[in-house]
């Protein structure tokens, strides 16, 4: 996925949340993985993007060439205001929110959709990048598999 940003790209390091905030997850070996803020649809639920792109160091731009979208969840916005995934700046979604699971809860108030913590988030993709297990809650088994994209298949995470 190709994204022109020099011009639309904002610094943005305040921890007030708003569609578009790219930021930098963190890995266990201390590289970044890319997210973006997809959309908000409770005061302090967002649906973020998590893009199979990493850095080896906090980035303070976004990169012209993204990876795939590896997971749409929706998480509390407490990762990105309290800093633990740091804002490097804000642009255009590049991800149709409508593609996450909370849009098919829109009519009804969102009962049913989920909302995941940041450290199921960041294990996911530490998982993904094999420097995690991928069944490391006994009582969930599947679950950080069932975050990924559909584009994700077996064959390609092992």
């Amino acid at each position: 996925m190709s994204h022109q940003h020099s011009a639309e790209f904002k610094k943005n390091r305040s921890r007030k949340i708003e569609i578009g905030d790219v930021f930098m997850l963190p890995l266990i070996d201390g590289r970044y993985a890319y997210g973006q803020v997809i959309a908000r649809w409770r005061p302090k639920v967002i649906c973020v993007a998590v893009f199979d792109h990493l850095a080896n160091d906090l980035a303070t731009t976004f990169p012209d060439v993204i990876g795939s979208v590896m997971s749409l969840p929706s998480v509390f916005v407490t990762e990105i205001s309290g800093g633990r995934w740091p804002k490097i700046g804000n642009l255009p979604p590049i991800v149709d929110s409508r593609l996450a699971d909370f849009a098919a809860f829109a009519q009804t108030d969102y009962v049913g959709a989920k909302i995941y913590t940041g450290s199921i988030i960041e294990a996911l993709v530490n998982a993904f990048y094999g420097l995690a297990d991928w069944e490391p809650y006994r009582a969930s088994p599947g679950l950080l598999r069932s975050l990924l994209c559909h584009s994700f298949d077996e064959k390609s995470i092992q």
